[in-house]
């Protein structure tokens, strides 16, 4: 299999400048590729040799071209057509802009168009309300970018290690399909998000999820809450460690403050996790505890990290945080003792419906979705590299099974291919080098400061 990606050091092209940089319609620059490391058995060897924790970081709803539009190397455009066929400018829209866009599996069909890609003006867009008030949407709000300003710590982290621009969400909807998928591979047959808050077992007296069938129809609601294999179930039968981090999950009829991060708590719809003492001591609250479990000499083999909306950066968080909530965790990793044994991979968990203008292939009937971001940090990730193969989400959990030798669970991580090619495990580790936050949003900004929340995601 041919080995594709940029180097951005080939290229001769210094990130931190790139900020007015327009984006480029295809990847149609050439460079000369460094020489590939040993594949197959003798890669997988030196990578159980080398790699023993593998951090997942999950953000929130963002295709590729709109958080990574005119990264060098990258596969972006600045520009989309509408259902009308014309042809509209993807504007500059800030990462704490105040809407949001609907995302459902009926939307995924809208916007995809059996693959013309037109129709993402024609699903919902609207103004999200909360202590901030509202904004002005503008004219086509699905066609639109954050500007490199308000991203800048992901553009450094890509430029020091590796980021792909073909990954696709495993699934077609929205977060608690993808964050199932996250976690094992599949929903269950589930489409869309559950009603009311939270979701998963912990869902008020009657809430349905509804279920995507074969034909791509609408069938029956299920009870959101799930007694299925995971991937922590398959490393605890192999005694290897996991954890996931995350905001707490209140009762549906809990009266005080709510976290609506906690709807992205997986694991919480796993009846057999949430109904047992994992709960609480494999997965806890609140999410900015690896901040200090980390320095403290606490990683498990496979940690996942969840944020809260503030530091998410979903649509309607009024919030520029995010960046920097990511780089703090890889700042903390990188600065303790399990730098040299670490995989780190962020991603995004679903296109949140803006526009992209990658066709996602169509594997089966929930997926591919729209393209994601997706970046591998480790020292033996390949140095500022963007990969062009075929990922989807789901590769994240694929990396994992095919480290720890686990068996895959679902069709999805059978089929994903690995990230191994993010990697040269021939290299000696680099030592790491600090990830630059937005001030004053360092890892003790974090622990010590709650962040607000007004609105649930993903209401309209």
């Amino acid at each position: 299999m041919s080995r594709r990606f940029w180097s951005i050091a080939a290229l001769g092209i210094v990130v931190a400048t790139a900020v007015g940089i327009s984006g480029c319609g295809g990847g149609g620059t050439s460079a000369t590729p460094p020489v590939a490391p040993p594949t197959g058995g003798s890669t997988l060897a030196l990578e159980r040799k080398v790699i023993k924790h593998v951090v997942i970081i999950i953000q929130e709803n963002r295709s590729f071209d709109n958080m990574f539009n005119g990264y060098p190397g990258a596969d972006t455009v600045q520009q989309g057509t509408i259902h009308t066929g014309q042809v509209v400018p993807l504007e500059q829209i800030t990462l704490a802009a105040g809407y949001n866009l609907s995302h459902k599996g009926r939307d995924f069909f809208t916007s995809y168009d059996k693959g013309k890609l037109d129709g993402f003006d024609l699903v919902a867009a609207g103004n999200v309300g909360n202590a901030h008030g509202y904004i002005l949407v503008p004219p086509y709000p699905q066609y639109a970018y954050v500007p490199p300003s308000d991203n800048r710590p992901y553009w450094d982290m890509a430029s020091q290690y590796a980021l792909s621009d073909r990954t696709f969400q495993s699934n077609i909807d929205a977060s608690f399909v993808a964050h199932q998928y996250l976690i094992r591979g599949n929903a269950s047959s589930a489409v869309d998000n559950p009603p009311g808050t939270p979701w998963g077992c912990d869902a008020q007296p009657g809430a349905l999820v509804s279920t995507l069938l074969a034909n791509q129809k609408y069938g029956p609601g299920i009870v959101p809450c799930f007694d299925a294999t995971t991937v922590a179930d398959e490393l605890e039968a192999k005694h290897l460690t996991w954890h996931f981090y995350s905001p707490q999950v209140r009762p549906w009829n809990y009266g005080g403050h709510i976290e609506y991060g906690e709807v992205w708590s997986a694991m919480g719809a796993i009846s057999h996790i949430r109904k047992s003492s994992r709960w609480g001591t494999n997965v806890t609250w609140p999410e900015t505890s690896i901040l200090r479990d980390v320095p403290n000499g606490k990683l498990a083999d496979v940690t996942w990290v969840t944020p809260a909306v503030a530091n998410s950066d979903h649509p309607s968080s009024f919030s520029l945080t995010g960046p920097s909530w990511v780089s703090s965790i890889v700042n903390t990793i990188g600065q303790s003792k399990f730098w040299n044994s670490t995989a780190i991979i962020v991603l995004w968990d679903d296109a949140g419906n803006w526009y992209d203008h990658v066709p996602p292939p169509q594997l089966d009937y929930d997926g591919l979705g729209f393209r994601v971001p997706f970046m591998v940090i480790s020292p033996y990730a390949r140095q500022g590299v963007v990969l062009h193969e075929q990922w989807e989400s789901v590769s994240s959990i694929k990396f994992v099974e095919n480290l720890f030798g686990l068996a895959p669970i679902a069709a999805a991580d059978t089929r994903a291919m690995d990230i191994t090619d993010a990697f040269d495990f021939t290299q000696s580790p680099r030592p790491f080098q600090f990830i630059n936050t937005y001030t004053p949003w360092n890892a003790q900004w974090f622990l010590t400061h709650d962040s607000a929340e007004y609105d649930p995601p993903d209401d309209l």
